[in-house]
């Protein structure tokens, strides 16, 4: 990830790319800050490029343009590959692939050797010492018998290597995907699942989208510490997780105290009946610190439900669950909205 900005440095990158975002009359949500914050950094140079290209030529950028320049730059940017673990796929070929050919190479002299020694055999023009022929086929045979257990011995240990590297990049992979808070999957996961769900998306298999925000979670920070609200947003992502079990949903968390679930091949009642449960069981968590015995108050959230329709796109169908969250919480808060 190429971000390291601090503090200081990312608010005056807010103060840059919000007016460029203002005067291109670019809304701003969470794909059009990205580009725009990426743009006002300098971060990727292709990106810069292609949006002034696209500004010059259309004077604004498209949803579908943003979309296009976030998954080329930013989410291929950490499509990181661990270079150890390449290397040593490197080396694991390497070993057998020279084994292989020291195999190859010595089974061919045998046959050459085969063949040259029938000849002598079989002319008696030559006079060949039948001795000598036996002893260079047996020598040959040996360095054939040699060379193949080599290759059984490094096949053996590029299966074990295999079988490491398989595990590690595994790993690797879902420490990528994965929010280390809460063991959710993390946005990166959303945004490639949600592309995902769309291209299998059609007209007999629905799709849902629900996002989950924490009520009043700042006041929790300031009431009782950042390590309680730490607690919260694990007891929350708990929720969602136990809510997803033995289905094909996909729980996230979205940024900050927002989570999303996306639902695919789901249908409306289905979405929200576990939206409903997903209220009830947040309310009714109750949290407490124990090291300090600090108990928290009743915890709630709001809830926005969205359903993709044949016209929708990826950004649209996160909109209209924005808004419907909005509205849970213009409407007291603690509810589901579906829009």
């Amino acid at each position: 990830m190429k971000f390291s900005e601090t503090v200081k440095d990312a608010a005056d990158l807010l103060k840059t790319a919000i007016p460029e975002m203002t005067q291109h009359k670019v809304p701003v949500n969470p794909y059009n800050y990205g580009i725009w914050y990426a743009y006002a950094s300098g971060t990727y140079q292709g990106l810069n490029k292609e949006l002034q290209q696209l500004l010059k030529a259309q004077g604004s950028i498209t949803p579908q343009q943003t979309l296009d320049l976030y998954k080329k730059y930013i989410i291929n940017d950490l499509l990181v590959v661990d270079k150890k673990l390449e290397d040593s796929y490197q080396s694991v070929m390497n070993s057998m692939s020279e084994s292989a050919n020291k195999t190859q190479q010595s089974t061919g002299d045998l046959e050459k050797q085969l063949a040259h020694s029938l000849k002598q055999l079989d002319d008696p023009g030559t006079q060949a010492d039948l001795r000598t022929v036996i002893n260079t086929i047996a020598e040959k045979t040996r360095l054939v018998s040699k060379n193949t257990q080599d290759f059984h011995h490094v096949l053996d240990d590029a299966q074990h290597e295999i079988t490491r590297l398989k595990k590690e990049l595994k790993e690797a992979r879902a420490a990528a995907e994965t929010d280390p808070l809460t063991k959710l999957y993390n946005r990166r996961h959303f945004d490639s699942s949600l592309s995902v769900a769309f291209a299998d998306k059609d007209s007999s298999n629905s799709l849902a989208l629900l996002l989950v925000d924490i009520d009043h979670f700042k006041q929790f920070n300031d009431n009782y510490g950042h390590l309680m609200g730490d607690l919260v947003l694990k007891a929350i992502s708990q929720v969602l997780h136990d809510a997803c079990e033995e289905t094909h949903h996909i729980p996230c968390r979205f940024g900050g105290e927002e989570f999303a679930i996306l639902m695919p091949k789901t249908t409306m009642r289905e979405a929200k009946i576990l939206a409903e449960n997903t209220l009830k069981r947040i309310a009714s968590l109750t949290l407490k610190d124990k090291k300090s015995g600090t108990s928290v108050s009743k915890v709630t959230a709001s809830l926005g439900l969205s359903f993709a329709g044949p016209d929708d796109t990826e950004l649209s169908l996160i909109d209209r669950a924005d808004k419907a969250l909005y509205k849970a919480k213009d409407n007291g808060r603690n509810q589901v909205v579906s829009l």
